[in-house]
Order: structure tokens, then sequence, then C-alpha cells
């Protein structure tokens, strides 16, 4: 479930970046392949930033692991700034569901006439005796 969510957002995103340099149409397979290749290369930055994260003794990674990780898969600050600050922002037209999605509560929670019945030793706190 969790691997295909994000590998729908992932679809997503590379259609925005497509289309944000000016494609108007894209085919699914190239689409997949993009897709594909995105997703290699963020779980390789990733794969990086925690390295320097464990190297560095941190429990989370943080922004200079993160800069290191860019800077070992050749990723350029300035250039990635450059983009950020030129290219127009494409607005997302469908709203994400939110993940992981919300469950309904299943616990059985004790009337008023169940903690009456109780004994004194068994405190309210605790799940109801069935």
């Amino acid at each position: 479930m969790t691997e295909r969510f994000n590998h729908f957002a992932l679809r997503v995103a590379v259609a925005q970046i497509c289309q944000s340099m000016g494609w108007d149409s894209l085919h699914k397979s190239t689409h997949d392949l993009l897709t594909d290749v995105m997703q290699k290369y963020m779980e390789e930055i990733a794969k990086s930033a925690h390295a320097y994260c464990q190297l560095y003794c941190h429990t989370e990674p943080n922004l200079d692991d993160l800069g290191l990780a860019f800077s070992d898969t050749g990723v350029l600050l300035n250039e990635l700034e450059d983009y950020v600050t030129q290219v127009d922002q494409v607005h997302f037209f469908h709203q994400l569901p939110r993940f992981p999605k919300p469950k309904a509560c299943l616990l059985h929670h004790p009337c008023n006439g169940e903690i009456a019945e109780r004994a004194e030793y068994y405190h309210e706190h605790l799940p109801p005796l069935i």
C-alpha cells in the first residue's frame, strides 16, 4: 500500500516537472521510465543522507547530511536554487489523499453500567471484562 501511494505521488510529481519544462504530452512508457529513474535517484540521495546521518551519530538526517548527499550524487545547490527561482510552479489540480488513511477506533469503551458492576480492585482505565 505504501509503495503504491508513493509511486502514485511520484508519477504526479514527474508529470508536473515535465509540464513545467514545457512538455505538452507524455507517453505512458516514457512517463513510467522517468518515474522509475526519479525513484532510483531519490532513493540514492536518501541512502546517502542516511549514511551521513549515521556517520555523524544523528538520529535523523539534517540539512548538512542532505547537502553532503547532494554533493555525492552530483546535485549542485546553486543550480537547484536557480531552477526553483526561475521555473514557474505548476499548481496541483488533484487533492492527494492523507496517508496513512485514518481508521475507525475498534476499542470497546465501557458504559456507566459496566463500570458500576466491576469489582473494586478492577480500575476504570482497564479494558472491560468480556
